[in-house]
């Protein structure tokens, strides 16, 4: 996925249309630069992005209701320097996060989840989306949303990395290809600021 303008950040004001910034650059632009949406409706759709959910389990449950959808988690481990657990469900492709402000010995089924990651392409919304598709199918899906857009440059070209979408904040990452190989979801909105999760 490549696209031949010069930007190194664009981030879009949450309550304006999304602007061009000098070079004329705007979302339709980043649309049209990347891989065609090919977007296959799942016969049992299993996420639902606008709820912060995934197979069964939502960003904001506890980790008792997260178990009771997932299963006991491969490993949970603690990063101090974001003061979270972060627990892994490595074959579903699944990742929550706890805040915690230090490593626990056992995980309380009590504690709430920030967010949820998925890696997996067999966790897919009504719509298709999800991980595996093109950036393009979230930009023409979701444009009205878009708090946030990363690029970096390399050589003149500029390369998408990753954008953000509003109620509730959702980040999706985007591999060289511009397909989508990770998805963060949230359980309610959260500000630009926050938008780099510290994940290890």
């Amino acid at each position: 996925m490549i696209v031949q303008w010069m930007a190194l950040l664009l981030l879009i004001d949450a309550g304006a249309t999304p602007p061009a910034v000098e070079t004329g650059l705007r979302i339709t632009d980043l649309a049209e630069a990347l891989p065609a949406c090919v977007a296959d409706v799942p016969a049992a759709p299993n996420m639902d992005i606008a709820r912060g959910c995934v197979a069964g389990a939502c960003a904001g449950d506890t980790y008792g209701q997260m178990t009771n959808a997932w299963g006991v988690p491969d490993a949970c481990h603690w990063n101090e320097r974001a003061s979270k657990t972060y627990c892994d469900w490595e074959a579903a492709g699944l990742r929550a996060a706890f805040p915690t402000t230090e490593a626990l010995p056992l995980m309380d089924a009590a504690l709430v989840s920030e967010t949820a990651w998925t890696t997996s392409a067999s966790h897919r919304g009504a719509d298709g989306l999800g991980v595996g598709v093109s950036g393009s199918c979230f930009l023409r899906a979701y444009e009205g949303s878009v708090v946030g857009l990363d690029v970096r440059v390399e050589n003149g070209w500029v390369l998408l990395e990753w954008l953000q979408l509003r109620n509730p904040s959702t980040i999706i990452r985007l591999d060289d290809e511009g397909r989508v190989y990770k998805l963060q979801l949230s359980s309610g909105v959260r500000r630009p600021s926050d938008r780099t999760e510290v994940a290890p």
